[in-house]
């Protein structure tokens, strides 16, 4: 079974367990996963250069360096648009795997001004020529951005065992 390779670049931890029970809710006894957690901008460009990753869950708002000495957490500097930053360098090195934005902010700041997350897959993907599957607002609080994303990560967990049974 060949292995669905995940990157979850998220810098909070709290924020991080919450996706990856998703994941893991979504993806256990299905298919052979491999979750790299990226907890910054350059982590995350330099992992997607090395590695193919079939899907990358991505925040907006990161650190452009993990912070030195803490585990699980990544740098106090955030970057609005660091998320931005990742997507930009997959277009530039021509991988396209399936992408999720996953953010607390209801606008991204994007060329000088700001789009609204729910227009944020269709411009961006349009954009850049990715795979933005969807663009889904995380609220602590609240457990719709859960819902939601269970149903997008099913459908791509469907294609996946389709694409590789063929």
């Amino acid at each position: 079974m060949k292995k669905f390779n995940i990157a979850l670049v998220e810098d909070e931890l709290h924020k991080r367990h919450r996706i990856r029970g998703v994941l893991d809710s979504v993806y256990s006894d299905v298919v052979d996963v491999h979750l790299a957690p990226l907890l910054s901008v350059r982590e995350a460009v330099l992992s997607i250069r090395k590695n193919d990753f079939d899907l990358v869950i991505l925040d907006v708002a990161l650190p452009t360096f993990p912070e030195k000495g803490m585990v699980g957490s990544g740098g106090k500097a955030q970057q609005p648009g660091g998320g931005l930053e990742i997507i930009r360098s997959l277009s530039r090195i021509g991988k396209k795997p399936k992408i999720v934005i996953l953010t607390q902010y209801l606008d991204i700041p994007f060329d000088g001004g700001g789009i609204k997350l729910n227009q944020a897959s269709k411009i961006l993907s349009r954009k850049y020529e990715q795979d933005i599957v969807a663009s889904i607002q995380y609220t602590e609080a609240e457990k719709n951005w859960e819902t939601t994303l269970t149903a997008i990560l099913i459908e791509i967990r469907e294609r996946f065992i389709e694409n590789t049974n063929c």
